[in-house]
């Protein structure tokens, strides 16, 4: 355990004791604040771009942030139970931001800078990678192509898991800076990702039909079209049906499994995180619909926002 974590630790102890503190730590408020300017932004470039979003179809998970909010300020307060309020408002600005920026990237459709993907699929060439070949070698695997699947769309499971995990150690800087490490790293990658479009090989390259079938492929070929139809003519309507992985490069996936490797590796969940997420790389590339070289920047774009945030970002304090 951290100084700094045992020093949050004592003062919730004088808390439990009658001692008077802030109900919620100061990047507790910091991660919040961040969630409302990006709920922001989603609402003014929907308006700006005229775009028509289906409010109500989010609600429901806007509407259990706040409560959730709410309830993690009361347990704190009244009931002493510090864990599960760190954790249920950890739970709530996850929940929350990930909706918010959904809303906000779908809202930057149709995109105003030409894709890099034809770049992006020379240079995997260049490497001596096809998409279309590996999807169609891995699909001859039924078994390990399926369980590919699986452990892809594990990941978000593994970030709400670590969240938990975290919060039940009684470990709030390090559950502070995974959530700060995620939030800036998303803003990050959608900028670079505006500025540099790109929405995968899935969009370019044809997978047969018994391979996507046989593996039940995820950045299939209905997917690549919608991709390259939002990319040139928009959405009609944003709902919360309509919401997909779109950016490849850098790979978000990538992102959160280093996050999620990183922040537990002093924990007993790292290994068998370590022994599912080994194939995470693999299941990206294959069932995420993305390029070689997006794997890297992922794992780049990682570094450099977990550089960032231990050295800017401050820690947590009650007081």
């Amino acid at each position: 355990m951290s100084v700094s974590e045992t020093v949050l630790l004592s003062r919730s102890h004088r808390r439990k004791n009658g001692a008077a503190g802030p109900l919620l730590f100061s990047t507790e408020w910091l991660l919040l604040g961040l969630v409302a300017l990006i709920s922001l932004a989603a609402f003014v470039s929907a308006t700006l771009a005229h775009q028509v979003v289906d409010w109500m179809s989010f609600f429901p998970a806007f509407g259990a942030s706040l409560a959730l909010i709410g309830i993690g300020v009361y347990i704190r307060a009244t009931r002493h139970m510090p864990r599960m309020a760190l954790g249920t408002i950890g739970f709530a600005v996850f929940m929350s931001f990930t909706g918010s920026i959904a809303i906000f990237i779908f809202t930057l459709f149709p995109l105003v800078h030409p894709l890099i993907d034809t770049q992006l699929i020379a240079l995997d060439a260049r490497l001596g990678f096809s998409w279309v070949s590996f999807v169609d070698i891995v699909a001859s695997f039924k078994l390990t192509g399926t369980g590919l699947r699986y452990v892809y769309l594990s990941i978000l499971p593994q970030v709400v898991g670590v969240i938990i995990l975290l919060a039940f150690l009684n470990r709030p800087v390090a559950l502070h800076r995974f959530l700060s490490v995620g939030i800036v790293c998303m803003i990050a990658t959608v900028g670079f990702w505006w500025l540099f479009p790109s929405v995968g090989p899935a969009a370019y390259g044809m997978v047969s039909t018994a391979a996507q079938d046989n593996i039940q492929l995820i950045a299939n070929t209905d997917y690549g079209a919608d991709m390259r139809r939002f990319a040139a003519q928009g959405v009609d309507v944003i709902t919360l049906s309509e919401i997909a992985g779109v950016i490849a490069f850098p790979s978000f996936h990538m992102v959160m499994t280093c996050m999620v490797l990183w922040f537990t590796r002093q924990t007993w969940a790292f290994y068998p995180l370590l022994a599912v997420d080994f194939a995470m790389p693999m299941a990206t590339v294959v069932h995420g619909g993305h390029h070689l070289v997006d794997v890297f920047g992922g794992v780049i774009a990682f570094a450099i926002c977990l550089y960032v945030v231990t050295r800017l970002l401050p820690e947590p304090k009650l007081d």
